[in-house]
C-alpha cells in the first residue's frame, strides 16, 4: 500500500465481498496512515487502484447484519 511514492503497509488478506459487493482487505499500515478516511493505493502484482483506511468493523459498523442474538 501506498500514499503518494511512499510504501506505507502491506495487505495482509484480501477478499470480495459478495455481502457488500466491494473488494475488501485487512491490511498493516504506519501509525499516521491508520486512521478512517485516509486515502491510499493498493499496487500489486496484479492489481493497482485506489483504496480507503477504515475502522474495524468497515463493512457493517452499526452491526445491523448480524445473525446471533444474545
Amino acid at each position: 500500500m501506498y500514499a503518494g511514492n511512499k510504501k506505507v503497509g502491506v495487505v495482509t488478506c484480501a477478499m470480495y465481498s459478495t455481502l457488500t459487493r466491494k473488494s475488501m482487505a485487512i491490511a498493516r499500515l504506519d501509525v499516521p496512515v491508520a486512521v478512517h478516511g485516509t486515502r491510499v493505493e493498493i499496487r500489486g502484482k496484479n492489481v493497482k487502484g485506489p483504496a480507503t483506511a477504515h475502522t474495524l468493523p468497515f463493512d457493517d459498523p452499526e452491526k445491523k447484519k448480524r445473525m446471533a442474538v444474545g
